[in-house]
């Protein structure tokens, strides 16, 4: 196996790791912290989605590393998708430092400091707040439009927008509806119920 080979295995664990995470923890955790209806449930639910703020960090990091490598080696510096990719990137470190990043700490420290079991306005306010869950969405369609990137390798800038703007419309139509369906389902009826 050369290194550029285990660079690209490298690179493709840590996206699927990051967009996985993306895709599924991430956001039911974030379900879970919204849906929580003590503090305690909420203590569990931020315990729970602690290593969440490890390993997507990490993943990230090694992605780009990686990525950097494989750039230089594979002389894709020149493709347009590269810099977008790249930019991508970084708007989503600076999400994740400026809005995720804090409001995680102060939902930490809330539930530390919390005397009861109900759950303070203020932390209920910060949980639900659509800038979270906003931020959440858009870091999840950039990660899911750099994989795109990654795959196809576009030509022209145009296109590599065009899948940003398609991922990000995607994720909030995504989230539209599910703020719109009910968040329990009705219990199944029997049709050999007695009568």
């Amino acid at each position: 196996m050369t290194a550029y080979t285990f660079v690209v295995f490298v690179h493709v664990v840590a996206a699927v790791v990051l967009v996985g995470g993306g895709l599924l923890a991430t956001p039911t955790v974030h379900r879970a912290i919204g849906r929580a209806s003590t503090i305690s449930d909420l203590r569990r639910w931020l315990t729970i989605g602690r290593p969440l703020g490890r390993i997507n960090p990490l993943s990230s990091l090694v992605l780009l590393a990686s990525g950097i490598y494989l750039a230089s080696m594979g002389e894709w510096w020149g493709a347009e998708w590269v810099p977008v990719a790249v930019g991508l990137w970084l708007v989503n470190a600076t999400l994740a430092i400026a809005a995720v990043k804090p409001a995680m700490a102060q939902l930490a420290i809330g539930t530390a400091s919390a005397h009861s079991e109900e759950i303070p306005v203020d932390l209920d306010r910060l949980r639900s707040s659509p800038r979270l869950l906003v931020t959440s969405d858009v870091m999840l369609a950039n990660d899911l439009g750099v994989l795109l990137l990654m795959v196809t390798k576009p030509s022209g800038y145009l296109v590599p927008l065009i899948v940003l703007v398609i991922a990000q419309i995607a994720l909030f139509g995504l989230r539209a509806l599910a703020s719109t369906s009910p968040t329990r389902l009705p219990e199944p009826v029997s049709p050999y119920r007695d009568r």
